[in-house]
């Protein structure tokens, strides 16, 4: 839109430079155009800008100014680019003051045009039409020009056509005389590439630079953008009305603009201030000062859709069924100017394919900040509302593949996000979460549509986040410190790597993950029950006072045990999300532990536990499990839960009593000796303490 707004200032450049021409020939030569001197009047104009002008009725009149009237201005096009005008106006008028010119200033009281019409071309190239503007032309149009200068009336300034920034600056004629030296405060055009207007050209006394129009004014102006040779529907901006007042070269003017984009309705404003163009004599365009407001609405997906070249870069899977309103302002010079943008879309619903639906009224708003720098827009801040989730994306980087930013959330329920996308909302997530964490992504890849199956991530990385996770219907809340994420070659249609690290319980990392992870899609379809996954999961060290600490865990606790030393655990697991087989294990040879008065391990004296099974849903099923505390050898299998029972058949070596009933107080007086070796079935009651089951232990050991 700022490129469209910016074309259609060259534009409105281009008649600036007709209706001035008009009125500094209209002052020398009113007689002439009085008597239709059409061709006087208009080839000089014609010749500065490279294109043939014609005009209707001419007629000018002489009071306590000089006013010009002109209907049916068609300014014809480049022909390698079109065969329809570059401009037409229905009638431009204007009024010179007389006064000023004794000073040396040329003073417009007003212009208007009524319904003007701008056509730009591009070609299959990228070229625009407007490049061309102010291009001198061969043959016998050379004469005339040559005519043209002599009548005082100035040439163009030499500017490369490539720089399409730079058409504006092509646009600005001055009336000048050549000379071997001129005055040091010679206007000239600076651009990335030097002084543009040599420093030896000398300006004559009444030059464009000192024209000054107190109100210019389009009503119902027409800009259309079409490709050459392209079937495509154009891009049209419709009741264009434009209003700048006490317009100067050499001083800030106001400018009010409101036009209809993609539709007969306006729904776009503008409201600002800008300039001065020239500064020192010079007019540098990324220096042009602009402060200014946009208003965008009402604006819908549908307009948008319309238009071809537009289309393809809107997502199919996105809807929006509502109209779209945003705000932004600009503020600070062309070349580095700051922004700010907000958009409202509450009101909307929208949907992306079965990903994401927002229904109407539920709060979505975007804002945004950040600076353009020369040819490059950079945001350097996000913030964004979805219902009760606010999520601020700050230090954003962007450049050589690599994107990065901060990412900051409020503490929002999961209950919540689900109910937006629909993926999330059948596995019944609860609780509230809070996330702070640094995000970087390389090597984006995606398709017009993008669609998720077309989604593929080089490297995804977040690193020292931090997670403030409560669980559902619990007031107390879980803090993950010191998350390090890493996916690499992420895609939804095929596996991906996995890595992660994290503090769950304390300032040290204490969970280690790599996992092979999907695909995501299935058919095209997404189903968290049937993801492929394989993993392996180092925990710890893991302090079991940390663990006391945090309430959602201590509540599982036996409330006597203690462990002194930190606690170690790996686990593999693979299937799907809905079916794993996993295998468990934990040394605590190192660990002193003790159960009140019913247990007590020394430290160094081995105890190991190691457990296979599957995981269905939220359902944990054991296949076996196996214990090793000193010489003794557990072995359990058929493990079954069942009527709030766990039943099992115990197996175990023959070991020597002595060393584990010196470890349960209760039997150690009994000075048990020899061997002994069990084979059984055992079943435990829901609801039965630690201590009652080493007692029950104990009471087989007798």
């Amino acid at each position: 839109m700022l490129r469209s707004i910016r074309i259609f200032a060259i534009a409105v450049g281009a008649i600036l430079i007709v209706v001035g021409g008009v009125l500094l020939l209209a002052v020398s030569n009113l007689n002439s155009i009085v008597s239709h001197n059409r061709a006087r009047l208009l080839q000089p104009i014609s010749n500065a800008l490279g294109r043939d002008i014609e005009a209707g009725d001419i007629k000018a009149a002489l009071g306590w100014g000089v006013s010009v009237d002109i209907r049916n201005v068609r300014i014809r096009d480049d022909p390698q680019f079109s065969q329809l005008p570059f401009i037409q106006i229905q009638d431009l008028s204007a009024t010179l003051k007389l006064l000023p010119l004794l000073s040396k200033r040329i003073e417009v009281s007003e212009v208007t045009l009524e319904k003007p019409v701008i056509r730009v071309v591009q070609t299959a190239d990228g070229k625009l039409n407007i490049s061309t503007v102010g291009r001198k032309r061969d043959g016998a149009q050379r004469e005339q020009t040559s005519r043209g200068e002599e009548m005082g009336f100035g040439e163009r300034l030499p500017l490369s056509e490539s720089a399409e920034r730079k058409s504006l600056a092509q646009l600005v004629f001055v009336t000048r005389r050549t000379s071997d030296t001129g005055p040091a405060n010679t206007p000239r055009i600076e651009t990335a590439e030097g002084t543009l207007l040599p420093p030896h050209e000398k300006t004559s006394s009444l030059t464009l630079r000192s024209l000054m129009v107190k109100d210019f004014k389009i009503f119902d102006g027409q800009l259309i953008f079409q490709q050459q040779s392209s079937h495509t529907t154009p891009m049209m901006l419709s009741a264009i009305n434009l209003h700048l007042r006490s317009f100067s070269l050499s001083s800030a003017f106001d400018i009010d603009l409101n036009l209809a984009a993609l539709g007969s309705n306006r729904n776009i404003s503008l409201a600002g201030r800008i300039g001065p163009l020239i500064e020192n004599g010079a007019l540098n365009l990324d220096a042009i000062p602009v402060s200014a407001k946009i208003h965008i609405a009402p604006l819908d997906l549908a307009s948008l859709r319309s238009i071809t070249s537009i289309a393809q870069s809107v997502p199919p899977a996105l809807s929006v069924l509502h109209p779209i309103t945003a705000d932004a302002t600009v503020d600070g010079p062309v070349g580095s100017m700051r922004f700010a943008a907000t958009a409202d879309l509450t009101a909307s619903e929208i949907a992306f394919g079965d990903s994401f639906a927002k229904p109407a009224d539920v709060t979505l708003r975007v804002s945004a900040h950040g600076v353009r720098a020369t040819s490059s827009v950079a945001v350097q801040a996000v913030e964004v509302t979805l219902g009760d989730v606010v999520i601020n994306a700050t230090a954003i980087r962007s450049g050589h593949g690599q994107s990065s930013a901060r990412i900051d959330t409020n503490f929002f329920d999961l209950v919540a996000l689900a109910k937006v996308i629909p993926a999330l909302a059948q596995y019944g997530l609860g609780g509230k979460i809070e996330i702070h964490t640094n995000f970087t992504v390389t090597g984006l890849q995606a398709d017009k549509s993008l669609a998720l199956p077309s989604l593929f991530i080089k490297e995804l990385l977040f690193e020292r986040g931090q997670f403030t996770f409560q669980p559902q219907s619990s007031s107390s809340k879980l803090p993950v410190n010191s998350v390090n994420l890493y996916l690499r070659d992420f895609s939804f249609g095929s596996p991906f790597e996995v890595y992660l690290t994290l503090a769950a319980l304390g300032a040290t990392q204490d969970l280690d993950i790599a996992a092979k992870i999907g695909p995501l899609l299935a058919g095209g379809a997404f189903d968290l029950n049937a993801i492929p996954l394989s993993a392996d999961v180092h925990l710890g060290p893991l302090e079991f006072d940390s663990l006391e600490s945090v309430a959602v865990i201590a509540k599982s606790l036996p409330p006597r045990l203690s462990v002194l030393q930190p606690i170690r655990a790996d686990m593999e697991a693979e299937g799907t999300v809905n079916a794993l087989q996993f295998g468990a294990g934990a040394d605590l040879t190192a660990n002193q532990i003790t159960l009140g008065d019913s247990f007590a391990k020394p430290a160094n004296m081995t105890l190991k536990l190691s457990t296979e099974g599957t995981l269905t849903g939220s359902r944990v099923h054991l296949d076996r499990a196996e214990l090793t505390l000193g010489a003794l050898e557990l072995e359990a299998t058929s493990i079954e839960l069942a009527n709030n029972q766990v039943s099992a058949r115990i197996d175990t070596n023959r070991f020597y009593r002595a060393p584990i009933a010196q470890m349960m107080p209760d039997l150690a007086k009994y000075n048990l000796s020899g061997q002994t070796e069990i084979h059984t079935d055992a079943t435990l009651t829901a609801g039965e303490t630690p201590e009652q089951i080493v007692e029950a232990i104990g009471q087989s050991l007798m």
